[in-house]
């Protein structure tokens, strides 16, 4: 049987209709398409629905729950992440070699300078629908606005955390369990309404929906971190009791 390989990274593509690299992203061209031997072409018919599903699968449409349940899991972490991943992905469809995908996630440790990166990433996500006749469109100073509110509800969560814990107080805890979850809740929000817009791109691009595939990876982190958080949530309930007991007594 004959193999083809995507032209960006090398992976193997075995699939016959496949038109993206499930490992890279990359849109497959029909001349690579064509290469493949005429006795792969003629194979049975009960396996065609199979390759029809998996040339449906893109590794960049991520699904909505995967994206808000992984920034959940990590505290927060993951929206460095989706930055500098779907940041790579969107400089492969414009073709801007000046796209640094690590600098782009790291500038949103800088302030304010954080803030006008931010804004480019969603500007040239609403090039990006627009080129393909989506009519979703995403706002980049709304993206800018949440993104402040949501890193200052997550400092200040931390920050009253370790108060709390200090000076043990029901108020302080009770505080900072509102902030942390809120700070969370908002910055994967975030990232799903960005994520969205993506999705959006993909499928019109591809002129049909596409389905993404979980990796294995990507269940120990929602599995592990969900437990992380509970154990978080669990101690600082534990510390608003004993906080709220010792307040009356």
């Amino acid at each position: 049987m004959s193999v083809r390989y995507c032209p960006q990274c090398g992976a193997p593509v075995s699939s016959i209709g496949a038109e993206f690299c499930v490992r890279c992203g990359q849109r497959l061209s029909t001349a690579i398409s064509s290469t493949w031997s005429t006795e792969t072409q003629l194979g049975a018919s009960a396996a065609t629905t199979t390759l029809t599903s998996a040339a449906e699968v893109h590794p960049a449409r991520r699904p909505l729950w995967l994206v808000a349940g992984l920034t959940v899991a990590t505290f927060g972490l993951y929206w460095y992440w989706w930055l500098g991943k779907s940041w790579a992905e969107m400089k492969r469809e414009v073709g801007d070699p000046g796209m640094d995908p690590i600098g782009h996630a790291l500038a949103m440790l800088v302030p304010i300078y954080g803030w006008f990166r931010l804004h480019a990433h969603f500007r040239i996500l609403n090039e990006m629908l627009e080129r393909v006749g989506s009519p979703r469109r995403v706002q980049p100073v709304l993206a800018v606005i949440w993104a402040i509110i949501a890193g200052f509800l997550t400092r200040a969560g931390m920050r009253v955390s370790g108060l709390a814990i200090d000076y043990l107080t029901p108020e302080g805890v009770a505080l900072a369990i509102v902030l942390s979850l809120f700070g969370m809740l908002l910055t994967g929000g975030l990232l799903v309404y960005g994520q969205q817009a993506l999705n959006d791109y993909w499928d019109h691009q591809a002129q049909r929906p596409l389905h993404y595939q979980v990796g294995v990876w990507q269940w120990l982190v929602l599995v592990l971190g969900g437990l992380l958080v509970i154990y978080y949530l669990v101690t600082m309930l534990s510390v608003l009791v004993v906080s709220s007991m010792l307040a009356s007594s």
